[in-house]
């Protein structure tokens, strides 16, 4: 966690490495489309949150949020469309 370059290793803050005890993935995550491309996971030993080391924000009601910004980060695809093998090394953030 809070990686930032994959190909560097000169970063303001060090990322942090934890060993995964559960993987909860996406219900509807589809593996041919990355539709749903979301997990939440359970590590063995806790996180300390850091400048680079943040909780992701989830609303506490069932409210519908369609039509409202987002906020995604990732080192996958950029866009829909292009080869699976075309990825980013730096940490990308988007806004929806």
């Amino acid at each position: 966690m809070g990686e930032y370059d994959l190909n560097s290793m000169g970063e303001p803050h060090q990322h942090v490495d934890r060993k995964v005890q559960i993987v909860a993935s996406h219900p509807k995550f589809d593996p041919k489309t990355f539709e749903y491309d979301l997990a939440l996971l359970r590590f063995y030993e806790p996180v300390e949150f850091q400048p680079n080391v943040v909780p992701i924000c989830i609303p506490e009601d069932d409210r519908t949020l369609v039509g409202e910004t987002a906020w995604v980060t990732g080192w996958g695809r950029l866009y829909e469309g292009i080869c699976m093998l075309t990825y980013t090394s730096k940490l990308q953030n988007l806004f929806f």
